[in-house]
């Protein structure tokens, strides 16, 4: 059992923290660019991080750390 977590652990943390990460900045900066160019940019009140853009992120994250866990689970695939 110790293999199989410590081959999942960073298959599924690095994603997530770099998915947490980019939120948390795209997050603050777009709170930043309202501050700083509010009147220059056009309809910049309507740009926002809504539910669909995290559903985006959830789903991408899942796919690189399925991607990426697949490629990495050769050793511990049994062979016939």
């Amino acid at each position: 059992m110790r293999p199989i977590v410590s081959w999942a652990l960073p298959v599924l943390l690095l994603p997530v923290m770099g998915s947490a990460l980019g939120f948390a900045l795209s997050v603050g900066l777009l709170e930043r660019l309202r501050v700083l160019a509010a009147d220059r940019i056009p309809r910049m009140d309507e740009v926002g991080v809504d539910g669909g853009v995290l559903l985006f992120l959830v789903l991408v994250t899942g796919a690189v750390a399925l991607l990426f866990g697949l490629s990495r689970a050769g050793p511990f695939i049994p062979s016939s």
